[in-house]
């Protein structure tokens, strides 16, 4: 069962790319349309529609809601018929999946009462399953909900509900992000000295599994937290190591922001040079992705 996870990522200015989907991936499609057109079971269909979506849903939020709309619903018929253990746990699997992605649909939309419902919904058919894994994503997913709404007290809980389970589990990718989830909740509510804590533990276990992308990612967010606390020489020691690890993995658009922080933070300093220079290279970053939006903001 492929589960989504929202993974927040704290820079100081949010910027995000749009998948395109590539001409090797539009023939995978048309494979799979064929396979739901020529189908005799419901399964294959609903694998088939899954396998698009996993393709499409970043890039095509529209088509997104429709195939899992088509998920749900042929589940939901199922479900409603005689099955045996085996069928019933298939069809229980692939409505509580839909009902996940239902969950992160509404949360970029905004409509985070829809999206919560839809995460319950969901969470029940994981508890059911007894899959604990789904559980503790579907609730970092609420946890994350609750955060964005500014209601960190009970964003806490669902990332510590989250966190329990991954430790039991011993996924340390799951760790991390709870961990790091966490951290940025406690930057939000200046309680520094545990958002450092917990984004160092997250960064540990990067180290630990060689992630560097999340390494960059943790480094970064202790670099906003001692921003945050006006600890400019620490905030840009903290941005410059993530940005040595940004060039390698080559996100322009993450190596453009974190220019503009240490910009920001030279320029409060007084070192204008130094703030003009950072600058220069986060113009030149943003152009050669030609991202319009950057650019206006600078």
């Amino acid at each position: 069962m492929n589960i989504r996870l929202i993974i927040l990522f704290f820079f100081s200015m949010g910027l995000l790319a749009k998948a395109q989907v590539s001409q090797a991936q539009t023939e995978v499609i048309d494979s799979l349309k064929k396979v739901i057109k020529n189908a005799k079971h419901d399964t294959a269909r609903i694998n088939a529609w899954r396998a698009w979506d996993n393709i499409i849903y970043l890039s095509n939020p529209d088509l997104d809601i429709r195939l899992n709309e088509k998920i749900d619903s042929i589940s939901s018929t199922n479900l409603s018929k005689k099955l045996n253990q085996k069928e019933r746990v298939k069809f229980l699997k692939s409505k509580g999946s839909a009902l996940n992605n239902f969950g992160i649909i509404y949360t970029n939309k905004g409509n985070y009462a829809k999206a919560v419902n839809c995460y319950n919904e969901s969470l029940k058919i994981f508890k059911e399953l007894d899959n604990t894994f789904a559980v503790a994503v579907t609730l970092n997913n609420i946890g994350n909900i609750y955060k964005e709404q500014g209601n960190y007290t009970t964003a806490l809980k669902y990332y510590n509900e989250s966190l329990k389970l991954y430790d039991e589990l011993n996924d340390k990718i799951g760790k991390s992000q709870a961990l790091n989830n966490i951290g940025l909740v406690y930057a939000e509510t200046e309680e520094y000295p545990y958002a450092v804590e917990y984004h160092t533990k997250s960064l540990e276990i990067h180290e630990e599994l060689d992630n560097i992308g999340g390494v960059s990612q943790s480094l970064n967010n202790l670099g906003v937290v001692y921003e945050k606390q006006q600890l400019y020489n620490k905030a840009i020691e903290f941005y410059t190591k993530s940005l040595e690890i940004q060039e390698k993995l080559g996100d322009k658009r993450v190596i453009a922001a974190t220019f503009l922080n240490i910009s920001l933070i030279c320029n409060k300093q007084g070192e204008y040079k130094k703030a003009l220079k950072n600058k220069k290279k986060y113009l030149k970053k943003a152009k050669e992705i030609k991202d319009e939006v950057i650019i206006k903001d600078a």
